[in-house]
């Protein structure tokens, strides 16, 4: 046999060797939503082994010292409040940490532009298969796995379960292939968006419809650079907005009950602030707490169970922390997520300046410049769109979206 002979599967591997790296961190990905424990392990294991180690910029070392510092104290709250040591329980501590972990690893971690681009094609293919999964389950009226429509009062169509079962991991699975879509240029862009867009739609959670019409709103104003002071008023406005039309929903619509319930844990968040706001463990619930509601609505709620706070759902990524570890949590996760956003505006800002007329550098390679700010505008988008989510939602409570938020806004992070 020639000695120069390649066998073309050989050939294939070795051109596309990056790609298929990229698809492999997609798969390990995917094991991390069904097996956490096993998952997130291999994975980071897998992103040492292939040499993506880096020493990060200043401003994501403090990230990295502040998701410490909130690493730990809740951990302690988790052993303070489940007690015991034993399978079930380090399963719930390593679910509540699992997504300051993946974004403090991932800030001493970068791959390349091009392993990142097989990772965005696996995000796009789960994406699209997914959307096969919630086809099959509005034509049926019952998913693949026997998982049945369900339509609560004032939803438009039935929720779908999706490729891993869950409606909500549906919501994670479509963003980040609309995501995807955006930072891929291609031919197929337009067609994956809408079909991105559709498959939102047919998850069936009005969190999801939701999602999407803030992040139109954003693209418009981050495509003409509106002003930053305007910016914050708009976030400020949606956030106002999404609490007074639930508000107004769950006022005059009873028979809503998620809304109503979404308000109820809202104002029952609120009220464990503000009812013992001069108490230490408001700030730092380091230990076991139960609370009464005062209002009278809220206690005579059929919504209300009393509970140890540490495992209240506030319907709120933000609140939800506050309610159960205490403010100094949940202000770190403000500043972590506003931080994140910071820094990818700094880099936008920067390259706007580049391609300024009046910069000696927009004179040589003004094409590339264009080309980047396009690619920059992507993470700014999704660093402030999942910031916003945080006051209202809980999009960043899935491992899933965590590790593509985390590989999208740590763009430009650290030396080699």
């Amino acid at each position: 046999m020639n000695q120069f002979y390649q066998s073309p599967i050989n050939g294939y591997f070795k051109n596309n060797k990056d790609c298929i790296t990229g698809l492999i961190i997609g798969l390990l990905v995917l094991l991390m939503i069904l097996r956490q424990s096993i998952g997130l392990p291999l994975l980071f294991m897998y992103l040492i082994a292939i040499g993506g180690l880096v020493k990060p910029r200043k401003e994501y070392l403090v990230i990295a010292v502040l998701l410490i510092i909130k690493i730990l104290i809740i951990t302690i709250i988790c052993k303070n409040n489940l007690q015991d040591i034993n399978e079930p329980n380090l399963k719930e501590w390593f679910r509540r940490i699992i997504i300051d972990v993946i974004l403090l690893l991932m800030i001493f971690i970068r791959l390349r532009p091009s392993i990142k681009k097989g990772f965005y094609y696996f995000c796009i293919a789960v994406g699209m298969l997914d959307l096969v999964f919630n086809i099959y389950a509005h034509i049926y009226g019952i998913s693949i796995y026997g998982i049945p429509l369900e339509i609560r009062p004032g939803d438009w169509i039935g929720r779908s379960a999706g490729l891993v079962g869950h409606t909500f991991y549906s919501i994670d699975i479509s963003l980040a292939a609309l995501f995807s879509a955006l930072l891929l240029k291609s031919r197929y862009q337009v067609p994956l968006l809408l079909l991105s867009v559709v498959n939102l739609f047919l998850a069936g959670s009005q969190r999801g419809l939701l999602a999407l019409a803030v992040i139109i709103i954003l693209y418009i104003f981050f495509y003409w650079r509106i002003k930053k002071a305007y910016l914050y008023l708009v976030m400020i406005g949606l956030v106002a907005a999404v609490f007074t039309g639930v508000a107004y929903l769950a006022a005059n619509h009873p028979e809503l009950s998620a809304q109503n319930e979404r308000i109820f844990r809202w104002r029952y968040g609120y009220e464990v602030i503000v009812q013992n706001w001069e108490q230490l463990s408001t700030y730092l619930r380091m230990n076991p707490q139960l609370f009464t509601p005062h209002t009278p609505s809220l206690l005579n709620s059929p919504f209300y169970l009393q509970h140890p706070l540490f495992i209240i759902n506030a319907e709120s990524y933000y609140l939800a922390e506050v309610v159960n570890y205490g403010m100094i949590v949940g202000l770190l996760s403000v500043l972590i997520f506003f931080s994140i956003y910071k820094i990818n505006s700094q880099l936008n800002d920067g390259l706007l300046k580049l391609s300024s007329p009046h910069s000696p550098e927009s004179l040589v390679n003004l094409g590339d410049l264009s080309k980047q700010h396009s690619l920059m505008m992507v993470p700014l988008l999704m660093s402030f769109f999942i910031f916003i989510d945080g006051f209202y939602g809980y999009l960043m409570g899935a491992a899933y979206l965590a590790f593509f938020y985390a590989n999208v806004c740590f763009e430009g992070n650290g030396e080699a």
